[in-house]
C-alpha cells in the first residue's frame, strides 16, 4: 500500500468521525463567529467587532470569506474548521516524516485523527483549529531551518508566525519553545542572527495592531473587576485547571460519575502515555522539539494566569499534535511483537472515548436549536419574551431565530402572556435571583422547568390567565 493512500484513508477516517460532531448545535461562541460574519463587512470586523473583542481578526476574516461561499448554517461555518484540521494532520504527518521516517508520520496522523479532544474540536466553529493547524505548520518548517535553513523556508515560517499571532494570541506561547531546542542544539551565531530576523514581520504586525490589541487587554482586565465570578470561569490558577490539561488532552470532553473507575482510566492511560514518550526521549534527541511544543506553552500559560486568568485547556488544543508525535514515536520504538497491540489498545482507547461522547448527551454542546424551537413553538399566537440575566449571552438565540423577542432583565414587562426566563449563567450574573424576584413580583408564577443540555429554562405565567383557564375547562 502506498503512503499517501494510507494518508488518504485517515483524512476519510477522519472526516467519518466528523460528521457525528459536526450535527450538534452550536454552541454560544460558535453562534458569536456566525454572527460576526453575518453582520460585519471586513472592514468593520476589523475596525469595530475587534475593539469589543478578546480575540485577533484573523479567523473571523478568514471566515468571512469562506462564508461568502458556503454560507452561515451550521455546516457552513464549520466545515472551515474541519478543513483546518485536515490539514495539522496532513503536517503531522510531514512532521513524522522529517524527525524519523513515513513510520512516525502515519502513526501520529493516525492517533490524531482518532484522538477524541481533536475530533471533538476539529469542527469547531472557533478559532481553535485554525491555530493549532498554523502553529503545527510552524512546527514543522522550524524542523526544516534547524537541519538545512533555506530562504524560503525562513520566509514561510516569518509570515505563518505572524498568522498565528493573528489568530489566537496564545498560539505565541509556543514560541520559547524554539529558543529552547535551538540552545539545546548549540546553533551558531549565524543562525541566531537570521532567526531573530524572522521576527521582524511580526514586530511590525503587533505595532500596526498595539492600539487594538490595548483595548482588548484593557477589557480583558476590566472583567476581573466588574465580574470576579465570570473571571474565575475564564481560566484562573487553580489544580484542578492545571490537572485537567493531561486529563482532557488523553480522554476528552467526557468524565464518570464512578470517581474509582475516572482515576484508574487515566491513571492506567497516563502510565502507558508517559512509557511511550519517556521511550521516545530516550532514543531520539530531536524528539525534545516535540517535549518543548507540549509542555512550554502551558508553563507559560500556567505563569500568566497568576495576571490573567486564561487557564483553560481548550485554548491549547494546539498541543495535541506534539503528544501524539511523541507517542507514535514511543511505539514505533517499541519491539515488533509489541507494536500492534499497543497500537490497537490505543485506539481503541480513542474510539471509546468518542463512543462514550456520542451516546451521552450530557457531553454534548449545549442545544440552542433545540431550545429556540421549542420556545418559538410552544409562544406561537402569544405576547412572550426570552428574558436572559444579564444583557449577553444571547448569540446562539439571534442565530438560530432572529426574530425572537429576547432581551436582558430590562425588557421584563407585566403585559406579557408569558415569559421564559433563561437561567443559563444565573449563578455567574445573579446569584441573589434579583431578575426572578423582579418577574414574580410582577404577578408572574413559574408553571414549567425546562432543560435543553445544559440550558436551563422556566417558563412564567400570570396567575389571573392561569385561573381563567382553570375556570373555562
Amino acid at each position: 500500500m502506498k503512503v499517501n493512500k494510507v494518508i488518504n484513508y485517515i483524512l476519510l477516517l477522519f472526516l467519518f468521525l466528523s460528521i457525528f460532531f459536526v450535527r450538534e448545535s452550536l454552541w454560544i461562541d460558535e453562534a458569536t463567529s456566525a454572527n460576526v460574519v453575518r453582520n460585519f463587512s471586513l472592514i468593520d470586523i476589523v475596525n469595530v467587532y475587534s475593539r469589543g473583542d478578546f480575540h485577533p481578526p484573523l479567523y473571523y476574516l478568514t471566515l468571512k470569506l469562506w462564508s461568502l461561499v458556503f454560507g452561515t448554517t451550521e455546516i457552513g461555518i464549520r466545515s472551515l474548521s474541519i478543513l483546518f484540521s485536515l490539514g495539522t494532520i496532513v503536517s503531522v504527518y510531514l512532521i513524522g516524516v522529517k524527525l524519523k521516517d513515513k513510520n512516525l508520520g502515519l502513526v501520529s496522523a493516525l492517533f490524531l485523527a482518532t484522538g477524541p479532544l481533536f475530533v471533538y474540536y476539529a469542527s469547531e466553529a472557533r478559532m481553535y483549529s485554525m491555530v493549532t493547524f498554523l502553529v503545527t505548520l510552524l512546527i514543522y518548517f522550524f524542523i526544516k531551518l534547524i537541519d538545512k535553513p533555506k530562504t524560503i523556508d525562513w520566509f514561510w515560517f516569518s509570515v505563518i508566525l505572524s498568522c498565528v499571532f493573528l489568530t489566537e494570541y496564545l498560539g505565541l506561547f509556543v514560541l520559547p519553545a524554539f529558543f529552547l531546542y535551538a540552545y539545546q542544539l548549540k546553533k551558531k551565531k549565524k543562525w541566531w542572527s537570521v532567526f531573530l530576523k524572522s521576527h521582524i514581520v511580526l514586530l511590525f504586525v503587533f505595532a500596526g495592531w498595539f492600539s487594538i490589541f490595548q483595548e482588548q487587554l484593557g477589557r480583558g482586565l476590566g472583567v476581573k473587576v466588574m465580574n470576579s465570578n465570570w473571571w474565575n470561569v475564564l481560566g484562573v490558577v487553580s489544580l484542578k485547571n492545571v490537572a485537567l490539561f493531561p486529563v482532557k488532552l488523553m480522554i476528552g470532553r467526557i468524565g464518570f460519575d464512578n470517581k474509582f473507575l475516572y482515576g484508574a482510566i487515566i491513571v492506567t492511560i497516563g502510565i502507558l502515555f508517559a512509557f511511550l514518550i519517556r521511550i521516545a526521549l530516550a532514543r531520539e534527541k530531536k524528539a525534545f522539539i516535540l517535549v518543548y511544543w507540549l509542555v512550554v506553552p502551558v508553563l507559560v500559560a500556567v505563569l500568566i494566569s497568576f495576571k490573567i486568568s486564561i487557564l483553560t485547556y481548550f485554548r491549547f488544543i494546539y498541543v495535541l499534535p506534539a503528544m501524539y508525535l511523541l507517542i507514535g514515536w514511543g511505539l514505533i520504538s517499541l519491539k515488533e511483537k509489541y507494536f500492534l497491540p499497543v497500537l490497537v489498545t490505543l485506539l481503541l482507547f480513542n474510539f471509546s472515548s468518542i463512543a462514550i461522547y456520542l451516546k451521552n448527551e450530557k457531553f454534548h454542546r449545549e442545544d440552542w436549536r433545540g431550545l429556540t424551537e421549542f420556545v418559538s413553538g410552544e409562544s406561537v399566537g402569544k405576547e412572550y419574551k426570552l428574558i436572559f440575566v444579564h444583557d449577553s449571552q444571547m448569540e446562539a438565540v439571534k442565530y438560530y431565530t432572529p426574530e425572537m423577542p429576547v432581551e436582558g432583565p430590562g425588557g421584563i414587562e407585566s403585559n406579557l402572556k408569558i415569559i421564559w426566563l433563561m437561567r443559563y449563567v444565573s449563578d455567574i450574573y445573579d446569584k441573589e435571583d434579583l431578575v426572578l424576584n423582579s418577574i414574580v413580583s410582577l404577578g408572574y408564577v413559574k408553571t414549567t422547568e425546562y432543560s435543553f443540555n445544559k440550558l436551563p429554562v422556566w417558563k412564567f405565567e400570570k396567575i389571573e390567565e392561569q385561573k381563567m383557564e382553570e375556570n373555562q375547562k
